[in-house]
Formats: structure tokens, C-alpha cells, sequence
């Protein structure tokens, strides 16, 4: 089996669809972290049973060690997994969120629909087998996690607020839409709400123009662009 540096992570594109059912009485969310049978971006196709063995093994019902992650990462941890399960063509989590300050702004995003898409990671375990159309068929994965993701369309595997990942004044427009939205949910904790105001500062100065007039975004096509992306203090 491959070391666990090296799992692969896959995205779901449902947008909020995604979301399943959110059990805002007793921090319990429902959603889909993968989609089976379907050819995706890396030229891959999970098929529907890949991963039942890992269900029964490292499941809820087994040793309970699939994880419930956002944005990939061990360092955030919302809630435990109550159940996973395939079920009409997609990978289903049902997770209990814990009632830390993680776990409670998770849940406020997912009622706030701030939270509206899914991944997972895992190795493919069965040997690369590809069609003479060059597609990649994984009938057999070990799942490592399942995770909650702000982040949108082609930057669902990072996290949404990394302002280093941005390319173009688009993105950043997009990003500040997002911010405002969550720093108008007034029931987040006073920490999560300060790292928003942090971000929507540094966001509105790299969208402020170079020469102080307040009307034109920033041209992407200049070194400034670059310069003040790169050094942007996270």
C-alpha cells in the first residue's frame, strides 16, 4: 500500500447539492464526498464499491479510523463519523459534529450554505489499469478521510481563504464576495471572525489600484500583482 503522504484527493462538483440533510438540533451533517462510475479531471473512474472494504475495516462499525477532515488537513478535525456508506452513485458521510468552537462554526457554515463542497483522500490499491482511452479505473481505494471544503469549482482541494493561491484580481473578487458573506454570520466565534477581518483587510489593499484612484481593480499583468501576492502575510 502506498504511505499516506502520497494519497490521492478527489473533489465532488455538486456545489451545495452536496450537502445531503444538517441536523442543526444535533450537529449532524449528511453529505456525498465522492462520485462513482463518472470519468473526472485526472482521466480517473471510481467505481461504485471501491471503497466497501475500507467502510468495513476502518468504518464507524470498524475501527472508527476514517477521519472526518476540512480542507485535507489533521490539524482540523469538526466532528466523528457516524456512518459512511455508497448509496445512488456516491460516497455518503454522516458525521457528528463535535461541540468545540470547530465543530460549532462548522456547523453554522453548513446552515449558512457557506460550506458547499466535499472530497476525500485515499491511495489506489489496485494496480493502475487503464482503458485504450487512457482512463484510469480504480475499482479498489483505502480511505484515508472524508473533509468539508470552502473552497469553489477548481479550488476545492485547498483551502478557500490561502490568499497565496490566488492568480488573478477574479479570484480575489470572488474571495472577498465569500469573506463578506461569512463575516455577516454574526454567531461565529470571535476567533474565526477576527481571521476573516484580517484576510478582507489584506484582500481589499491587493484589490485597491497601484495608483490610489479606488476605481479600476488591479491589473493582473503587472509585477505588483505578483510582488504583493507573494509577500502577503497569511
Amino acid at each position: 500500500m502506498k504511505r499516506k503522504e502520497h494519497q490521492i484527493k478527489k473533489s465532488i462538483d455538486l456545489g451545495v447539492r452536496s450537502v445531503k440533510d444538517v441536523d442543526s438540533k444535533n450537529g449532524i451533517v449528511k453529505f456525498a464526498f465522492a462520485a462513482y462510475d463518472k470519468v473526472d479531471s485526472d482521466q480517473d473512474i471510481i467505481h461504485s464499491g471501491a471503497y466497501k472494504k475500507s467502510y468495513d475495516e476502518r468504518g464507524p462499525k470498524g475501527t472508527g479510523q476514517i477521519k472526518h477532515f476540512k480542507w485535507h488537513s489533521d490539524k482540523y478535525v469538526p466532528g466523528k463519523l457516524l456512518e459512511v456508506y455508497d448509496e445512488g452513485g456516491y460516497g455518503i458521510a454522516v458525521s457528528q459534529l463535535s461541540k468545540s468552537t470547530l465543530g460549532r462554526d462548522t456547523l453554522i457554515e453548513y446552515q449558512e450554505k457557506l460550506i458547499t463542497e466535499h472530497s476525500h483522500g485515499f491511495n489506489q490499491l489496485n494496480p493502475r489499469n487503464q482503458d485504450d482511452k487512457g482512463i484510469n479505473h480504480i475499482t479498489e481505494g483505502f480511505l484515508w478521510e472524508v473533509s468539508s471544503l470552502t473552497g469553489w469549482g477548481a479550488q476545492s482541494d485547498t483551502p478557500m481563504l490561502e490568499l497565496k493561491d490566488l492568480k488573478d484580481e477574479q479570484q480575489a473578487l470572488q474571495m472577498l464576495e465569500v469573506i463578506h458573506k461569512y463575516l455577516s454570520v454574526g454567531e461565529l466565534s470571535d476567533e474565526t471572525l477576527k481571521k476573516f477581518e484580517t484576510k478582507l483587510k489584506q484582500l481589499e489593499t491587493i484589490l485597491s489600484p497601484l495608483d490610489g484612484t479606488g476605481n479600476q481593480p488591479l491589473d493582473s499583468t503587472k509585477d505588483e500583482w505578483k510582488y504583493i501576492i507573494e509577500n502577503i502575510k497569511l
